[in-house]
């Protein structure tokens, strides 16, 4: 198989340089865990995986606490990093530990190579490295010549689990990406237009993408007592700013004749589940199933009776991407990111709001032909609009306009 992989590759290469197309090596940093199913992590595999079979090198920076193991999982290269699992060093760590040596190694590359007298671009590691987030590290690639982008998936400073330090800490964060990067990408219009207002420079916007659906018949899910179109569903990281307490309160109000499932986990967040599992408990209809992956959760999207996003503050939600486009209604708070997502083809709720939430779960239900209806344009909406293969093209051209403007940059 990797011999295939070898010889499949090749072939790519041949042809892309023959077109003036170089594959390049493609740096990501940071993820949990390369197959977690997270947003970041969901993101980095289909993005990554679809580089890799358009004849790409990618190389993956990961958790070691999360699952994944050092080789390669669908063609990237996986590389695992110690860390601390602290919410306040947890990242700091993983990214000091995927960095430096990094460096290092690329650094020795560049001197032997001038020491060679031959061109050091061709020995780096990495044509360019796609940092997830944390901008305070892209200024340490630029400086031995890495070309560094930085991706923005929400205003981290905004989470509920942050105290004022590390507020101040994320604020600085989002501060250096107007002068450490090579460029700046997020995933919605709404933060591209936060960002470039604060910032000053230019910002591209290339959304998240979603694959075609591979609907599931309820087989695993009969383990929970659920057959199929009788659950709301809410699956997300269980952390405050979801909102998934706003969701447990209103359904409490409503008790409408289905179950709700709140999927999902956050090894940070024990007190905030606790709390949950606390309101939950007041009715034997709401089911924790945990974190879900795999075929597991595709089969709690293809047989839910509705989707609900009630959070606080978003990126651009996979999740909500992802439920779209198994056609399934879905009711959202009414914070930009999420409307932007949504695009008139669901449903919404004064953010923050239990009542308002209760009375739009009791207008889904109640009219669930209406809903259907909605869940069919959503799907179709999704589908056109967020293709994964049209975003990868997009991300193929902004990475060699940075790396094109950066040797620019260098030759001049």
């Amino acid at each position: 198989m990797n011999h295939w992989k070898a010889q499949s590759n090749h072939s790519l290469d041949q042809t892309r340089e023959a077109d003036g197309q170089r594959p390049l090596t493609v740096g990501f940093m940071t993820v949990k865990g390369i197959s977690l199913g997270g947003g970041i992590e969901s993101v980095t595999e289909r993005l990554g995986s679809r580089l890799v079979q358009r004849g790409h090198r990618v190389i993956v920076f990961s958790a070691s606490q999360f699952g994944s193991k050092t080789g390669y999982h669908k063609g990237m290269e996986i590389r695992v990093c110690p860390s601390i699992l602290q919410k306040h060093l947890h990242k700091i760590t993983l990214f000091s530990s995927a960095m430096f040596p990094l460096l290092f190694k690329s650094a020795g590359r560049s001197f032997l190579a001038k020491a060679l007298g031959v061109d050091s671009a061709t020995h780096s590691q990495l044509d360019i490295l796609h940092i997830h987030e944390f901008s305070l590290f892209s200024l340490f690639p630029r400086l031995i010549g890495i070309p560094t982008i930085v991706q923005m998936h929400a205003l981290l400073w905004k989470r509920a689990k942050w105290g004022p330090m590390s507020r101040l800490f994320l604020r600085v964060n989002d501060f250096s990406l107007s002068m450490f990067p090579c460029a700046v990408t997020c995933v919605s219009k709404t933060m591209k237009d936060h960002f470039e207002k604060t910032l000053g420079r230019e910002v591209t916007y290339i959304p998240n993408g979603v694959e075609p659906p591979s609907p599931k018949a309820p087989h695993h899910i009969k383990a929970l007592g659920l057959n199929g179109n009788d659950y709301i569903l809410f699956a997300a990281r269980l952390v405050p700013e979801k909102g998934a307490h706003y969701l447990i309160e209103a359904f409490l109000t409503v008790d409408p004749p289905l179950k709700l499932v709140v999927a999902g986990d956050d090894p940070f967040e024990k007190d905030y589940i606790g709390k949950l599992h606390q309101l939950g408990r007041s009715s034997e209809k709401i089911l924790f199933p945990g974190y879900v992956s795999g075929d597991h959760y595709l089969e709690l999207i293809t047989n839910a009776a509705l989707f609900v996003l009630p959070s606080e503050i978003e990126g651009m939600p996979v999740a909500l991407l992802e439920a779209m486009s198994y056609g399934k209604c879905c009711l959202v708070s009414d914070i930009p990111e999420n409307v932007e997502a949504l695009a008139g083809n669901g449903l919404v709720f004064t953010n923050k709001s239990v009542d308002d939430l209760a009375k739009m779960l009791h207008k889904a239900i109640e009219d669930r032909e209406t809903a259907s209806v909605i869940g069919q344009q959503a799907r179709q909406y999704v589908l056109r609009e967020y293709s994964w293969d049209r975003i990868v093209g997009l991300y193929e051209d902004f990475y060699r306009r940075v790396i094109d403007k950066t040797k620019r940059s260098r030759a001049s």
